[in-house]
């Protein structure tokens, strides 16, 4: 019964994604990359990516074998490099499944993928993870600020987007709407 006031702040959640892939393309179009480039001329963990082909929940034991090529910058764009969220042995590796509140950098997140193997050949079939996260590390990486510096600097900003953040500030908490999840 009360009424939504004009300046009440939503989660976003996914729609984050939109936002860091117009960031990443931005540095495409001053010539940073190519979509084909493989992703380890820029984050070595993912030099020679392992195919998983077996997991034993039970005792966490798995098979691999190499991937016949490497996952390129095209491949994370479209969910198709075979990286999953929320996988048995991604969790046991201490990747979180959607989001952290762990003193953990993207570096520390995305490193620990590196090594991980993948669930199909690159390129192969759509597969939705953490394909953004890398990105938002590759973000850094080229650009050689923080991902969250680099959207305010180069997108929220020039948008008028004051009220978009990772983390909302404490002056702003009151606006956020409460997000409600069925019993």
């Amino acid at each position: 019964g009360t009424p939504m006031p004009k300046d009440a702040i939503f989660r976003i959640a996914s729609q984050t994604k939109a936002i860091v892939t117009v960031g990443l393309m931005m540095l495409y179009e001053k010539g940073y990359f190519l979509l084909d480039d493989p992703i380890d001329k820029y984050i070595p963990a993912f030099k020679n990516p392992e195919i998983l082909l077996d997991y034993q929940q039970g005792d966490t034991t798995f098979s691999t074998r190499p991937a016949e090529k490497p996952i390129t910058v095209q491949h994370l764009l479209t969910h198709t490099a075979g990286i999953p969220y929320g996988h048995p042995l991604y969790l046991q590796a201490d990747v979180p499944m959607f989001n952290s509140l762990e003193n953990e950098t993207l570096a520390d997140v995305i490193t620990k993928v590196g090594d991980l193997p993948i669930l199909h050949e690159p390129g192969e079939k759509f597969t939705y993870g953490i394909n953004t996260d890398i990105i938002g590390y590759l973000i850094e990486v080229l650009s050689g600020d923080p991902l969250d510096v680099y959207l305010q600097r180069e997108i929220l900003k020039p948008l008028g987007m004051t009220d978009t953040h990772f983390y909302l500030p404490e002056q702003k908490q009151d606006r956020l709407v409460a997000l409600y999840k069925k019993p």
